[in-house]
């Protein structure tokens, strides 16, 4: 009894390595099932790993990602969907949904991140064109106002500070030329003080 009391340190060890081991194992296949969008699979794996270490914070966060990873991966599809037809802003509302579901899915980031600066780049196209538009309609506070909502979006975009640059000037010419035209009407009725 001695001597086998004397082994059980050594068996302790070399079952305690085997359990790190084995936790490593199914943490990998978890994750290889949670990339290959098998739910069921990774949430086997996953409670498996926390039977061997319970406080164990990856198999945790993967237990979790596993119970919506399909229903992350359908709207993941669904907005491809979406901006396959040109529908970027339900593509958009898919991709964050699908965040909501799983805070940790990098498709789902990549993807809104993508959509969402192709409607920002639409937007800032949009409004630049709305603004060069009433700039040549001499609608110069209206282009005003478009440019500043484009430099919102991009703050250092040379087109958007060249184009408020001109409509500032075109501004200050119609305001110049308005005051010209005052002066001379004074002057025509010899309203000299307001000449």
């Amino acid at each position: 009894a001695a001597e086998q009391y004397g082994r059980a340190p050594s068996i302790a060890n070399d079952l305690a390595g085997r359990s790190g081991q084995a936790l490593i194992r199914l943490l990998d296949e978890g994750q290889t099932a949670l990339n290959a969008g098998d739910g069921s699979l990774a949430q086997r794996k996953f409670a498996t790993a926390l039977m061997i270490d319970s406080a164990n914070q990856v198999a945790r966060r993967g237990l979790e990602r596993a119970k919506t990873i399909e229903a992350v991966n359908g709207l993941i599809a669904s907005g491809k969907q979406h901006e396959t037809g040109g529908k970027p802003t339900l593509a958009a509302a898919d991709y964050q949904k699908a965040l909501q579901l799983d805070a940790y899915s990098q498709e789902a980031r990549t993807a809104l991140e993508n959509v969402t600066g192709r409607i920002r780049e639409a937007q800032f196209q949009q409004l630049i064109s709305a603004g060069l538009a009433a700039f040549h309609g001499n609608e110069f506070p209206v282009a005003r106002k478009k440019l500043l909502k484009a430099k919102a979006l991009k703050p250092n975009s040379l087109e958007v500070l060249d184009a408020l640059s001109q409509v500032d000037q075109a501004i200050r010419l119609a305001r110049i030329d308005t005051l010209q035209k005052q002066a001379l009407a004074a002057e025509q009725t010899e309203n000299w003080q307001t000449a």
